[in-house]
């Protein structure tokens, strides 16, 4: 679990930083948010697919042991 908070915390992080950095530029906020979704929009079908199974190799793992573990100790 602690896994999953710190990654997404970097995420947000890192994108409030890219959103910061393009508002300082002069852009404007809608532009902004828009540029940072943009390589979503521009990604092949493939692209995505890769793209989200990456996503739930990093998520799926920590989420599992986290209810083994709790089942672990519901059986004890």
């Amino acid at each position: 679990m602690k896994i999953i908070s710190i990654t997404l915390l970097i995420t947000v992080a890192l994108i409030c930083l890219s959103l910061g950095v393009d508002i300082l530029l002069g852009i404007t906020l809608k532009d902004a948010l828009i540029d940072a979704v943009s390589p979503l929009r521009v990604m092949e079908s493939i692209e995505l697919i890769i793209f989200l199974l990456y996503l739930l190799l990093v998520i799926i793992p920590p989420v599992y042991s986290f209810f083994k573990r709790k089942w672990r100790n519901r059986m004890n």
